[in-house]
C-alpha cells in the first residue's frame, strides 16, 4: 500500500510541475498578471478607507487558480464563489483545529460527537462536485489536442495512458489534485499576501 502510494504521489507531482511550468510560460502568465492588477485597482477604489483584505485577496487567489485548472474566472460578487471559497477556508481551518486531531485518532468515538465535521464534510463534497462539474465540461468539449489548462492536460495525459496498468492518471486522482491545489493553494497565497501587505504597511 505504501509503495502503491508513493507511486501515485511520484508521478502526480512530476506531471503537476510539468504542467504548471507549461501553463506559466504561456498565455496565462499574463491572465495572472490581469488578475494582479484588477485586485490592486479594487483597493484603489477603497480610496484609503479601512477594509479587511480578506475576501479580495481570497477571491485574486482563487480566480488565479481557476484560470491555470480551468481557464474560468469569477465576478467578486457571485455568491456561489463566495459560498465555494467559504467551504475552503472552513475545511483548511478543520484541518488545523484539535477536533481533526481527535477525528485522525478516535473517529469512532467522534463520530457519535456532533461537532464541525459535519459542515467539513459538506463543504469537500460542495467543492469536490463544483470540480466535477468543470472536469464534465471539458470532457465534452474535448480539447485534448491542444490542451490548454490543467484539466486538459490531464485529460490527454489519461488517454495517452489508459492502456498503462501502472498509470495513475484517473478521474478519482484529477479531482483530488485539483481539490489539493484550491486547497493549499488559496490558503498558503491568501495567507502570504496578507503578511506581505501588513509587513508594507508597517
Amino acid at each position: 500500500m505504501k509503495a502503491s502510494k508513493s507511486h501515485v504521489w511520484k508521478q502526480l507531482r512530476c506531471f503537476g510541475f510539468m504542467i504548471m511550468k507549461k501553463l506559466a510560460l504561456g498565455k496565462e502568465e499574463h491572465r495572472i498578471q490581469e488578475e494582479a492588477w484588477h485586485l490592486v485597482e479594487c483597493f484603489d477604489s477603497m480610496k484609503g478607507s479601512s477594509l479587511d483584505p480578506s475576501l479580495l485577496l481570497g477571491h485574486a487567489v482563487a480566480d488565479v487558480i481557476c484560470t491555470v485548472v480551468f481557464e474560468g474566472c469569477f465576478s467578486v460578487e457571485d455568491e456561489n464563489f463566495h459560498r465555494l471559497l467559504g467551504s475552503i477556508d472552513y475545511i483548511a481551518a478543520f484541518g488545523n483545529s484539535f477536533q481533526h486531531f481527535l477525528y485522525e485518532f478516535i473517529p469512532w468515538v467522534m463520530d457519535c460527537v456532533p461537532g464541525p465535521k459535519e459542515k467539513t464534510f459538506c463543504g469537500t463534497e460542495r467543492v469536490r462536485s463544483f470540480i466535477q462539474q468543470e472536469i464534465r465540461s471539458h470532457e465534452e468539449i474535448g480539447r485534448t489536442d491542444e490542451p490548454e489548462n490543467f484539466i486538459d492536460f490531464y485529460l490527454a495525459q489519461m488517454a495517452k495512458t489508459k492502456e498503462d496498468p501502472r498509470s495513475t492518471y484517473n478521474g478519482d486522482n484529477l479531482v483530488q489534485s485539483i481539490f489539493d491545489l484550491f486547497l493549499a493553494g488559496i490558503e498558503t497565497e491568501t495567507t502570504s499576501l496578507h503578511w506581505a501587505m501588513l509587513y508594507m504597511v508597517a
